[in-house]
């Protein structure tokens, strides 16, 4: 039987090789069942043999193993359960042997051999067989084939297949830490109990506890979310352990008036924490172990001690519960509110094109999982740490974990008493160490001191002539021109400390987008102490410290002595254009280095195009190195071709994201991919894959095969950009491709094709959400980006085609409602793809580019959530909206540019409402369309008093509405400036206009208001509130009101931020996610 499933394969490294393929499923035995799964779990042990050795048990495999499902067959021999029942899945046992009669199936004598090994050729794919029936069940799949010892019949008290995917979990998490407390520890009044990791498994033993009435409920954790989760679901006390200065067995004495805790339950697996909670239990206590140790952890105990304090040390799987008993008991609690297990619950949507597999989980945790239903409303946050598969299959729609994994080698993770900073690797010959999952730098050794150093330690900014690696010809300068430099900083750089900082972003957040420098050759050069014979321009490097400092912590820019981010990003700009203006550098390939790192500044300041013009400026030095045509060098210096291949393709990517995003016409107008060397290669960054000092070299691997496809991707951008874009303005109705429609279709079906075509590709390598495959939130912001540019070419294409239909009267009915179907689906991949970094608070890094491309969308729905008729679509439609908002004001607190997008929405929203009531055509939340209006479009397909009630209603109905607020948008954004689109006849009546937005009133006369920088902490990036007024179209416009103030009337329902946060305890100042869970 045909079905889809995620196959684990062996993988190259630590990382998990899931992939989600079509294949068959075998036919039941008699004493099995044939499930159709609605929603699985995913638990820590689901990871853990995602990674086993190869010669242990054989890859590929299917995975999982808290299932929840609907029977579609079941075997001759089955009696539990027939098709059509609602089952829960749990795990595997023989029934024959001593334990399993005794009543202790998860002590089953064959537990490992049946549940981990699972079977042979269960599904095929590609004529491979694939190991299924893990834990008897291998939930990873559509159609699971499950042993009917691991199904639970829960027909009679589940009331609907809805329903039953909330219950998923009780598989094997939360059984596990509901049973551990009541029949392992066997806890009571009396009881002192303490919960070493409050991730899902922890807060179900809280609740546990608390059902049982334990005196003392100890909730220890370092996630402050998670620690007041607990209190809410229980705890008497809780104990940040991120707290340098706590110590945990002095903290749980305090607290217990000295004594200990009779039970103390650990589902961290971490050996230092298991040693300490040991010591932290009182005499004649329980020591209770769920999280799974490394594999050869050992623990040393002084025997003599441990008799004469008579504690007990009790391993446990599966809390010794019988699942058919237990679960249908752990269903009745939460019926009556005691064990509220949708409090650690996310629910949220993702698109998932191809391969689903992996989350994260945090730091203190153990298996935990839950599960998820796409689009079910419910009051969950940051703090709900549990989360699982759901709708893999009919929908492209998945949900994932949220939480973080501590991993890490194991010698190292019971060394370190500090667990959340695991070093991943160590460079023996180096340096610097990786860093936790972020692979942030850490420098262990300091450079050479010398005399000038007492002198630094009141200056943020030393003479780069202190560094070693950085170089500056002024000798054809004027002194006075030297005095003017130095008096403007230009020489100057930040002190060794900040120096890193500085350049661990650049490589973290910048580097992975635009590769420019070998990465193995700057830090080669960045280390060493003496001078040598090649360095680094101070031109370059000034541009390289303009694009990192948006992502250093705000302590580090308020010790450098500027006020915001945004300010110092205008200082290094300024600097590293007064040193390319005065001190023009004898090396064009570090000039276009440099200016094409410039053309990350997107402010419109004096409606100038400042970003296309360091573009054009950039391509032209490159073109005179002789970068376009590196593929034709007959240089013998294989570091020189490479150097120009960087620097072409940096350009020709460049080329493509900022003219898309800008409605700009192309300067690089033919690639020569059919030539061999042309395209970029894995093998052309071999040397930093290795050498990369913030990344471990696999994550690089993959950063580098993302920008590789980003490449490829400019392929067919090439074609869109061509026809949608040909001369830098939008099409109107006087173009030629309106007029000869034949051409016009061609062309744009070919690049329709071209688009699709590298999609397939694409999500064969990279699947969306990245999150479900990663646990490195640097791979999930660049899958995301990729497919933002993707989804946004298919918007403007369609968008382009759209209008064209337009004015084609007898073909406009069905073909337009065809292609706004399409600018749909387009619209919802950005905001997915956006939604996903919020999630995951990875909005922060994004790049100033996407403000423009999410400012149609944007504009779109503020519309939307206007027309929306009933409460239910209103927040719906709100929460669609707030994804685009939150991204909006993430980016305002960074880049000097949004602000101009944000004048460009709010006066074209402005002009393109009614403001006065009685000219309203409205019926509740909707509006009604009476209006012909310019282009003398009428759509057939809806009635004249039908109403609109979202925003691609309105492309069918009134394509001139939809289409001077969409090309106004664009025009702006193309010019620099405010600009209506002269060619859809503005003088329409206002009655071709739309309603003003109720959640927004244009003033654009208001006062500016302020935002308090000092309120600023580490982790946000402070306003520069002296430079955020734009100056697009100031002739027109008074002061522009603040924008953060503004955006937020958008948010006005409870359906706001909270509710696309994960529980994941991000740092948003580091780019870090955990592993799966």
């Amino acid at each position: 039987m045909n079905t889809k499933f995620i196959a684990s394969y062996e993988p190259q490294g630590t990382t998990p090789d899931l992939r989600l393929v079509s294949g068959s499923v075998r036919a039941i035995h008699a004493s099995e069942l044939l499930i159709r799964v609605v929603a699985t779990g995913i638990c820590h042990t689901d990871l853990i043999f995602a990674t086993w050795p190869a010669d242990q048990i054989p890859y590929p495999k299917v995975l999982g193993h808290e299932g929840a499902g609907v029977v579609v067959e079941a075997g001759s021999g089955v009696t539990k359960a027939r098709p059509g029942d609602f089952v829960l899945l749990s795990f595997h046992n023989c029934e024959d042997c001593h334990d399993c009669k005794e009543g202790h199936p998860s002590f089953c004598s064959k537990f490992v051999e049946i549940n981990y090994g699972g079977e042979d050729a269960t599904y095929t794919t590609e004529g491979t067989d694939l190991r299924g029936n893990f834990f008897g069940q291998s939930s990873f799949a559509e159609l699971a084939v499950v042993k009917e010892t691991s199904v639970v019949n829960v027909t009679n008290i589940i009331k609907s297949e809805e329903e039953l995917k909330l219950f998923a979990p009780l598989g094997c998490g939360f059984q596990t830490g509901a049973a551990t407390v009541e029949n392992v520890a066997r806890a009571n009044e009396k009881d002192r109990v303490a919960v070493i990791g409050l991730g899902g498994v922890g807060l179900v033993s809280i609740m546990t506890a608390k059902m049982q009435a334990c005196k003392t409920i100890i909730g220890i954790d370092r996630v402050p979310e998670r620690l007041e989760l607990a209190k809410a679901l229980g705890a008497t006390h809780v104990i940040n352990t991120s707290d340098e200065n706590i110590d945990m067995k002095e903290e749980i004495q305090r607290v217990t008036d000295g004594r200990g805790s009779s039970i103390t339950i650990d589902t961290t697996g971490h050996m230092g924490l298991i040693k300490a909670g040991l010591e932290a239990t009182s005499n004649r206590g329980q020591l209770i172990f769920i999280g799974v140790p490394p594999l050869d952890a050992m623990m040393d105990l002084h025997l003599v001690t441990f008799m004469q304090t008579g504690k007990v040390i009790r391993g446990t799987i599966e809390g010794d519960a019988i699942p058919a008993e237990y679960l249908p008991r752990m269903v009745q609690w939460y019926r009556e509110g005691k064990l509220p297990i949708n409090k650690l619950i996310s629910y949220y949507k993702v698109i998932l094109p191809k391969d689903p597999s992996s989350a994260a989980s945090d730091d203190l945790d153990s298996p935990n999982d839950a599960c998820v239903e796409p689009g079910l409303s419910v009051e969950c946050g940051p703090e709900s740490p549990s989360m699982c598969f759901d709708a893999l299959w009919d929908q492209p729609e998945i949900d994932f974990p949220t939480e973080r994994l501590v991993q890490g080698p194991a010698d190292n993770r019971e060394k370190e008493p500090e667990i959340f900073d695991m070093v991943l690797n160590q460079r023996k010959d180096s340096e610097f160490s990786i860093i936790s999952e972020n692979s942030r730098v850490h420098r262990t050794e300091s450079k050479p001191a010398s005399s000038s150093d007492a002198t630094m330690s009141g200056q943020s900014h030393i003479i780069y002539s202190y560094y070693s690696f950085l170089d500056l010809d002024i000798s054809g300068l004027l002194p006075d021109d030297i005095n003017y430099l130095e008096a403007q900083g230009c020489f100057r750089v930040p002190t060794p400390e900040a120096l890193d900082e500085f350049v661990q972003e650049y490589f973290l957040h910048v580097h992975p987008a635009l590769p420019l420098l070998d990465e193995a050759w700057f830090w080669a050069i960045y280390t060493r102490s003496v001078r040598g014979r090649s360095n680094l321009s101070l031109f370059v490097f000034q541009a390289m410290l303009f694009t990192a400092c948006s992502f250093l912590p705000f302590s580090t820019i308020r010790s450098l002595g500027f006020a915001s981010v945004r300010n110092a990003r205008n200082t290094y700009y300024r600097r590293s254009k007064l040193l390319f203006d005065l001190c023009s550098e004898r090396n064009l390939v570090s000039s276009a280095q440099g200016a094409l790192l410039l053309s990350y500044n997107g402010t419109m300041k004096d409606q100038k195009r400042t970003n296309s013009i360091w573009l054009s400026t950039a391509i032209h030095l490159a073109q005179a190195a002789g970068a376009d045509q590196f593929h034709t060098s007959s240089n013998p210096s294989l570091t020189s071709v490479n150097e120009l291949k960087r620097l072409w393709w940096c350009c020709i990517v460049r080329d493509r994201i900022l003219p898309l995003g800008m409605r700009r016409q192309l300067h690089i107008t033919s690639l020569d991919v059919a030539h061999t060397n042309y395209l970029p290669t894995e093998k052309d960054f071999w040397r930093e894959i290795d050498g990369s000092r913030v990344y471990a070299p696999q994550t690089k691997r993959t950063l580098v095969r993302l920008f590789i496809t980003l490449c490829e991707l400019t392929v067919p951008l090439t074609d869109v950009i061509k026809i949608v874009y040909p001369t830098g303005r939008l099409t109107d109705i006087h173009s030629p491709v309106v007029h000869d429609a034949q051409k016009g279709r061609e062309s744009l079906q070919s690049c329709e094709a071209g688009l699709e075509a590298w999609f397939e590709r694409a999500t064969i390598q990279f699947p969306t959400p990245a999150g479900i495959l990663t646990r490195e939130g640097s791979l999930v912001l660049y899958t995301n980006l990729l497919y933002i540019y993707y989804h946004a070419a298919c918007f403007a294409l369609y968008q382009h085609k759209a209008f064209i239909i337009s004015q084609e009267q007898a073909k406009a009915t069905s073909e337009l409602q065809q292609t706004k179907s399409k600018i749909e689906d387009a619209a919802l991949g950005i905001t997915e793809n956006l939604k996903e970094l919020i999630q995951l608070r990875l909005e922060r890094f994004l790049p100033i580019s996407i403000a423009a491309y999410i400012a149609v969308p944007l504009v779109l729905h503020i519309l939307d959530v206007r027309l929306a008729k009933r409460p239910l679509q209103i927040a719906q439609k709100q929460g669609k909206l707030n994804v685009y908002v939150e991204t909006m004001k993430a980016m305002q607190k960074l880049y000097d540019g949004v602000d101009d997008v944000w004048t460009f929405i709010r006066t074209a929203i402005d002009y393109t409402t009614i403001q006065d009531a009685e000219n309203e055509t409205s019926s509740q939340n909707g509006f009604c369309i009476d209006a012909v209006g310019c282009l003398g479009l009428k759509s057939q397909l809806i009635t004249d008093k039908e109403y609109a009630n979202n925003w691609g209603n309105v492309l069918v109905m009134e394509p001139v509405l939809y289409f001077r607020l969409s090309r106004t948008i664009d025009h702006s954004l193309a010019l620099g400036r405010y600009s209506e689109d002269s060619t859809l006849g503005l003088a329409a009546p206002r009655s071709a206009r739309l309603p003003s937005p109720r959640l927004f009133t244009i003033d654009m006369g208001s006062p500016e208001h302020t935002v308090d920088d000092t309120a600023c902490e580490h982790h946000q990036a402070s306003v520069d509130n002296g430079d955020r007024v734009s100056e697009a179209g100031q002739e027109q416009f008074p002061l522009v009101p603040q924008m953060l103030e503004d955006i937020d009337e958008f948010v006005t329902y409870d359906f706001g931020i909270e509710d696309l946060q994960t529980q994941v305890d991000f740092e948003r100042s580091k780019l870090e996610t955990g592993s799966l869970v």
